[in-house]
């Protein structure tokens, strides 16, 4: 390619300079007209920042054009709005980039503006873009914050990812129990499989699942009663409050059936008096509508009286259901007794299959940042996305090792955080793009958006009986949500940096955070007693939580997993990094 830098003289009235050009070959888009739109134009005209309705990022798009038309004219570059608004061409109204613009984006230099009025007089051909390639080095010694941590379903083992590298830990006996080489880029994302039998991994564009060598210990036969007993206890509050909020409403609807009951006597009183009086004709006529009205209002208050009584009813009965289910899960526990069978826990973890190809063509989108199994263990949700551009998330069969469904753009920036409901029916999903999302896993469909946070949502946590959600922003705030109604419950406030997780306690009412304060917290959804479990001074990236919601572990930028028991406030253990 040549270039010559000259004035173009069919341009005069520019108020930029194009250079004349000798170019040899035809211009190619991908390689030199699209990169100088990157730097210029397309941080502004993209698929979620689309000023004026222009997306620039490919030719069909700028020849769909925006709120003033086609952009580009295939053939005609002095007929084509970016090539005007390019040179600042007196005959448009903007110019672009605009002056002070937010982006620093620069103009085009006069060479640029040559090749893009070729190009498009050449016929704004796409071209054949080349693969993307990455070129992978090795991650500098030291990098060893934690950014992902999981914990098996009863608090035995507790996993971390340092730079590309998984550890396991023993949290009884205090000790590491394996260490392997997993990713060449950040492991952002772990879980263990319910059984513990699994243990997935997360980074750029894949995810790598291991298979212990053993049996994670699966809960006894009192703890499964426990659970239950939890659940029928969050039942017995949320039907006590709906049976209170249903006698106050019968209340209110009584005495509007009354007040029309009354109004309807008195409407047939006054129609009475008014047929003894032949003298006034209209009044017998207002007198007979009055009747029927006020008549009409008090069947229509009493049918809603009826139905008020209904509900009533029922949840009266719901209520006594689960109060029932307590007593008798109650008994069940006492007589209950904690298994004492001794299981040997993993330490070997084999590799058996990798999702996603781990390069730009993956069908995993970006960085992993998100890992969530069903309850059933047999579906795997992976949320990632690429920064700013989208947030995609898909689900992958377990045993089978394969692509199920791809929810692309579900979110507009990243997906952070990944939760599913108890049933396995709905899948909560927490985004940079602000926003928590519930997505219904049998059809895809998306089913509710909730909208509060003003920064990213970084944790999501369903309540154990499906019916509340709890997420964790970088705006300093955690939030409830009813799922039932569609409404914002709760803001719970007082973290001095982001919270960077949150997690449901079992079957309980209380949520555990970590912060980029340093703390670990635990309060219940409705800002009721706070505690605060001690930590070190470093900024909190993640956290899990076991089933029964009795272990909590944490990690962060100083490299050390911290694990508690939630009842106490200092660490029943640390994991500091060890090198093999």
């Amino acid at each position: 390619m040549r270039l010559l830098l000259m004035l173009f003289p069919s341009l005069a009235v520019a108020a930029l300079p194009v250079a004349s050009v000798k170019h040899r070959e035809p211009v190619d888009y991908p390689s030199e007209i699209a990169p100088m739109l990157k730097s210029s134009c397309t941080a502004c005209h993209n698929k979620t920042t689309s000023k004026g309705g222009l997306n620039m990022e490919t030719p069909d798009l700028m020849m769909k054009g925006g709120d003033s038309g086609t952009a580009l004219v295939p053939g005609k570059a002095r007929e084509s709005l970016i090539f005007l608004s390019a040179t600042h061409d007196e005959s448009v109204d903007s110019e672009m980039p605009p002056k002070g613009n937010k982006v620093n984006a620069p103009n085009l230099k006069p060479e640029q503006l040559a090749l893009l009025m070729q190009w498009i007089n050449e016929g704004a051909k796409a071209g054949q873009k080349k693969p993307d390639e990455i070129v992978w080095q090795s991650m500098p010694g030291g990098l060893n914050p934690v950014y992902a941590v999981a914990m098996s379903g009863g608090g035995e083992l507790v996993a971390c990812g340092r730079g590309g590298r998984v550890y396991v830990y023993d949290v009884t006996a205090k000790r590491e129990v394996a260490q392997f080489d997993a990713h060449r880029d950040m492991i952002m994302a772990l879980a263990f499989s319910p059984d513990g039998r699994l243990l997935v991994s997360g980074s750029f564009g894949e995810v790598k699942l291991w298979q212990a060598d053993a049996v994670v210990s699966q809960p006894s036969e009192k703890a499964l009663i426990e659970r239950k007993l939890g659940l029928a206890s969050l039942d017995t509050v949320f039907y006590s409050a709906q049976v209170a909020a249903a006698e106050k409403d019968v209340a209110t609807v009584k005495t509007q059936h009354k007040n029309a009951v009354d109004a309807a006597a008195n409407a047939k009183k006054a129609l009475a008096a008014v047929k003894s009086d032949p003298k006034v004709p209209d009044a017998k006529k207002n007198a007979d509508a009055a009747v029927l009205n006020t008549a009409t209002e008090a069947s229509r208050v009493g049918k809603l009286l009826d139905e008020s009584h209904a509900k009533l009813a029922k949840l009266q009965s719901d209520l006594a259901t689960a109060k029932a289910s307590e007593e008798t899960l109650k008994k069940a526990v006492a007589a209950a007794k904690p298994s004492d069978t001794a299981h040997k826990l993993p330490t070997k973890w084999t590799r058996i299959a990798v999702l996603g190809t781990g390069d730009v063509g993956s069908p995993i989108s970006d960085r992993v940042n998100a890992l969530a199994f069903s309850p059933d263990g047999r579906t795997l949700a992976v949320g990632a996305g690429e920064p700013s551009r989208g947030g995609d998330i898909t689900l992958w069969d377990v045993a089978a090792h394969s692509l199920k469904a791809t929810w692309a753009d579900r979110h507009t920036d990243t997906v952070l955080a990944l939760d599913w409901s108890h049933d396995g029916k709905l899948l909560a999903s927490g985004g940079a793009d602000k926003q928590l999302r519930i997505t219904e896993v049998a059809t895809g469909k998306l089913v509710r958006t909730f909208e509060g946070h003003t920064h990213h949502v970084m944790g999501v946590s369903w309540r154990a009986d499906g019916r509340i959600i709890a997420t964790a922003g970088a705006d300093n705030v955690v939030k409830v949500w009813d799922w039932v109604a569609g409404a914002r419950l709760k803001n719970l406030d007082g973290w001095d940096k982001e919270v960077t997780a949150v997690r449901y306690l079992g079957t309980s009412r209380r949520l555990a955070t970590t912060s980029g304060d340093s703390k670990v917290r635990v309060i219940g959804e409705d800002a009721s007693a706070p505690a605060l479990l001690t930590s070190s001074n470093t900024f909190l990236h993640t956290a899990a939580v076991s089933g029964d919601g009795a272990w909590l572990a944490a990690g962060g930028e100083d490299g050390t997993v911290r694990v508690w028991k939630t009842a106490a406030p200092s660490p029943a253990a640390e994991f500091a990094l060890t090198v093999k």
